[in-house]
């Protein structure tokens, strides 16, 4: 996973199932335990997940990181931007002509998946029989931004399962481009990061705007999820934190954390912790959304020393979150 210009090895759980005579045995619960003992062999020191349901899985660590938005708008409030005299159609070797644009984005954020060839491969292909339109934009030879466009069962609706732009023309270049779709349809779908600009672009009550928890989260090994942070050079100081984690008792008890000039050791102590939390309020403050400080607001932090609040909130910032992935 991308955290920010970092990349962290990550477990993820794509489904967990039980025979209906078999439930209620705790058969489920005993393979999610042993499936972060797994993970933390690898050195998978996060896992990530799509849930069915939130709160199966936050039983057991996991809590929701980030959100996103998802938009439905009319095509007629769109224009024809001079900008999408850049786009043009693409066809071929979409994952390595993407990828690149895809990172520079990437790396803006917390959370988003580092993409192999094949995971491009199901980008691209088809769904339901029906092939998708990919479209780039580039200007003057650099390429800034992409777009893979799908028909939906609904004839006046398509879906931009991927909207990328790594610019503001490259932006509007799109927009200019789904524009050009309304001969044919009259509303487009896609989902941005929080931080997308759509609305100081276009502002009007019929583009419909959702707000979606993005994936589930988890710290799946706090010493080294926490070793591998890298905070800003000059932050100094000590913060000792009490975690509770019933389902990964390696991470559970009392942690000293020290930053020294970019540096981040980790270790167990047995002195009086300054701030507790549970494996879950910490895994979204790793994630950086909600942050710690709304995460105290809400009281899912006790902080009894605020110079180590400090400290923590310096190694475990507040951050924009995104994920275009799921499973």
């Amino acid at each position: 996973m991308y955290f920010g210009q970092n990349r962290y090895p990550c477990g993820g759980i794509a489904g967990v199932a039980s025979d209906p005579a078999a439930r209620g045995r705790g058969y489920a619960g005993a393979l999610i335990d042993r499936s972060l003992e797994v993970m933390r062999e690898k050195g998978q020191f996060l896992s990530l997940l799509w849930p069915f349901d939130q709160r199966f899985y936050r039983n057991y660590g996991w809590d929701w990181t980030g959100y996103y938005r998802t938009y439905k708008a009319p095509l007629s409030l769109f224009k024809p931007y001079s900008e999408s005299k850049d786009v043009e159609s693409v066809k071929d070797d979409l994952g390595k002509l993407f990828n690149p644009i895809y990172e520079k984005l990437a790396v803006q954020y917390n959370g988003p998946l580092v993409r192999e060839n094949r995971m491009w491969e199901g980008k691209v292909s088809a769904w339901d029989n029906r092939n998708p339109a990919a479209y780039l934009y580039q200007k003057d030879g650099q390429p800034e931004g992409y777009a893979i466009i799908r028909y939906t069962d609904d004839r006046k609706v398509i879906r931009a399962s991927e909207l990328v732009a790594t610019s503001i023309s490259a932006y509007k270049g799109l927009l200019g481009l789904l524009h050009r779709h309304a001969m044919t349809v009259e509303q487009v779908e896609w989902s941005a990061p929080m931080d997308d600009p759509l609305w100081s672009i276009i502002a009007h009550w019929d583009i419909e705007t959702k707000l979606i928890p993005a994936a589930m989260g988890r710290v799946v090994d706090i010493q080294a999820a926490l070793s591998a942070r890298k905070p800003q050079a000059g932050v100094n100081g000590t913060a000792i934190i009490e975690v509770e984690d019933k389902h990964a008792p390696w991470n559970a008890g009392v942690w000293q954390i020290s930053l020294e000039d970019g540096n981040v050791e980790v270790k167990r102590t047995d002195s009086e912790p300054g701030i507790r939390l549970d494996i879950q309020a910490l895994t979204q403050a790793y994630w950086g959304t909600p942050s710690l400080k709304d995460l105290r607001k809400w009281e899912r932090v006790s902080v009894q020393d605020e110079e180590q609040f400090r400290v923590l909130c310096a190694l475990l910032p507040a951050s924009n979150v995104w994920l275009y992935d799921d499973f």
